[in-house]
């Protein structure tokens, strides 16, 4: 080994000891007296908890434990924090929205909810046969929805038979896709990737015709527009990279399934169902960074994250999980 791979690899080992020493020492517990079913939603200086039952309860930063908020709520799809307030689409019809932990009915929804989305900075509901915008009126689908997805320049709409991409108030592009289950989809470029049970589909953007499949076997549960194409997670426990063409950059394994995948701070999260990692990767070579474990317990969802904290809940010997706040590098 020359002098220059030695300070390398030595400047390397000190980054990751400084990473996990700070993390460690900014790390919270909290025991919980819900079965939480959902990710919890970092909203503001605040952390958001729901249970499908339909209890919740909101983390203050002022106090010691999260309080029991009084008006029941069962939401049908994951919660989102749009613009400091946090939405929920109920499972009674009514779509809420909280400030300070208050819910307050802002709309009513007509089918059912598929999800809540942040759009030109504003919450968006897919719903079956419609899109629904809280304070600025409801745009008709042109089939019905079975799932949908946030990406850069708006909302990508799936069903059975075909999909759309919605765009600046329009919809700027539908096409045919059909015979799989999408369940991760993301535009970058010229190219829509659609995720599938068994592969990662690219697609011209213009017209939606396929262009490249990349076989994975197993289920790709997150993909993200990375500076050159898209990384992706599948449960096969890889993270890839993949340019605009459908060539694989690189590859990197993790220990355990991923739940998802998120940008932060010029790299990618990811976390491990099943697991207790929250791992953070280089982005343009897939290098791992900083892993933190939890002490005891798996990650029994997706964490919630804000730009400096990650959110998680635990399952240890306990029937109820903790919430472990952590700080992010």
């Amino acid at each position: 080994m020359n002098p220059r791979q030695g300070a390398e690899r030595l400047l390397f080992a000190l980054i990751l000891i400084i990473f996990g020493a700070a993390v460690r020492g900014g790390e919270k517990k909290f025991p919980l007296e819900i079965a939480v079913s959902f990710s919890p939603v970092i909203c503001g200086d605040r952390v958001h908890l729901f249970a499908a039952g339909g209890r919740n309860q909101t983390l203050d930063p002022a106090e010691d434990a999260p309080s029991c908020n009084l008006m029941s709520l069962k939401p049908a799809v994951q919660p989102v924090c749009v613009n400091g307030k946090v939405f929920v689409a109920d499972s009674s019809g009514a779509l809420y929205q909280m400030a300070d932990g208050i819910p307050e009915e802002t709309a009513r929804m007509e089918g059912k909810p598929v999800g809540i989305f942040e759009l030109d900075g504003q919450a968006a509901v897919v719903e079956e046969n419609r899109m629904l915008f809280p304070g600025s009126g409801h745009f008709p689908l042109p089939f019905h929805a079975v799932s949908a997805f946030r990406t850069g320049p708006g909302l990508l709409v799936f069903g059975e038979m075909e999909a759309l991409l919605f765009s600046g108030g329009r919809i700027v592009l539908r096409f045919p896709f059909k015979g799989k289950t999408v369940v991760a989809a993301c535009v970058a470029g010229d190219r829509i990737a659609v995720g599938t049970d068994d592969a990662l589909v690219l697609l011209d953007s213009a017209t939606g015709k396929a262009k490249k499949r990349f076989i994975t076997r197993s289920k790709v549960v997150s993909i993200i527009d990375s500076g050159e194409g898209f990384a992706f997670a599948s449960t096969d426990h890889m993270i890839r990279l993949m340019n605009l063409k459908g060539r694989i950059l690189w590859q990197t394994r993790i220990q355990g399934r991923p739940l998802g995948l998120w940008t932060h701070s010029n790299g990618l999260l990811t976390a491990t169902a099943g697991g207790s990692h929250l791992v953070f990767l280089e982005e343009s070579k897939g290098t791992e960074l900083w892993d933190y474990r939890l002490e005891r317990g798996e990650m029994i969802t997706a964490p919630g994250f804000s730009p400096t904290k990650a959110a998680m809940l635990s399952f240890d010997s306990l029937p109820e999980p903790a919430l472990i706040l952590v700080d992010l590098p």
